[in-house]
C-alpha cells in the first residue's frame, strides 16, 4: 500500500511522507536506483537493506546520476581493491536508527555504519549531509519514504568520506 502526505518544512523543503510495504532493497530495485542497488549486491551489502526484522536503518539513497557524476574518479570494479573502496562508500550512506527529517536538526552529527560521521546542515537550501572533513554534499531531494526496514532519503551526490582512496590499491 502506497500513502503520500505532503507537508513543507521550515528550510522550504517538500517532504514527501511514503509509506511502503516493502523492504528499503526492494523499494531501490522498483524505483530506478538501479547503480546503487547494483553495488550494494556486489559488496554484498544488499541483504542489509532487504530484511523485514533486525534493525531499522536510514539510508541515503544517490540517485543513478550522482553515481555516473563520480564514476570518473572512482576506480573500475573489476580492479583489485575497488571493490572495499566501493563497501566504505556505501557504509557511508547507512546509519543505524529511524531519522525523519521532522526530527533533523541543524549541525546534528550521525555515525554512519562505516563508523564515519555524517553532518547535517539545514539551511535556506534545504537539509544537507556532509561526510566528516569532507568537500562532498548531498542534498536531500526526496525525504522520507518508510520502508519496512527503515527510511530513505533520496540525495543528489554520493558521500564520499575524507581520506578515502579513490583509486584501488596496486596488487
Amino acid at each position: 500500500m502506497l500513502v503520500n502526505i505532503f507537508l513543507i518544512c521550515g528550510a522550504s523543503l517538500a517532504v514527501v511522507h511514503t509509506f511502503e510495504d516493502k523492504p528499503i532493497s526492494q523499494w531501490l530495485a522498483d524505483n530506478g536506483y538501479s547503480t546503487l542497488v547494483s553495488l550494494l549486491k556486489q559488496a554484498g551489502l544488499y541483504d542489509t537493506l532487504n530484511g523485514p526484522g533486525g534493525r531499522s536503518v536510514t539510508l541515503f539513497a544517490p540517485t543513478n546520476d550522482a553515481f555516473q557524476s563520480v564514476s570518473p574518479s572512482l576506480p573500475e570494479l573489476s580492479l583489485p581493491g575497488s571493490l572495499e573502496v566501493y563497501k566504505k562508500i556505501l557504509r557511508n550512506h547507512v546509519v543505524n536508527g529511524v531519522f525523519p527529517t521532522n526530527t533533523l536538526h541543524n549541525g546534528e552529527v550521525f555515525t554512519a555504519l562505516g563508523g564515519r560521521t555524517l553532518h547535517v546542515s539545514i539551511n535556506s537550501s534545504g537539509v544537507l549531509v556532509t561526510p566528516s572533513g569532507s568537500i562532498t554534499t548531498g542534498k536531500l531531494t526526496e525525504t522520507d519514504i518508510q520502508a519496512i526496514n527503515g527510511l530513505i532519503h533520496v540525495v543528489d551526490h554520493v558521500l564520499i568520506p575524507q581520506g578515502l582512496k579513490r583509486s584501488a590499491p596496486a596488487k
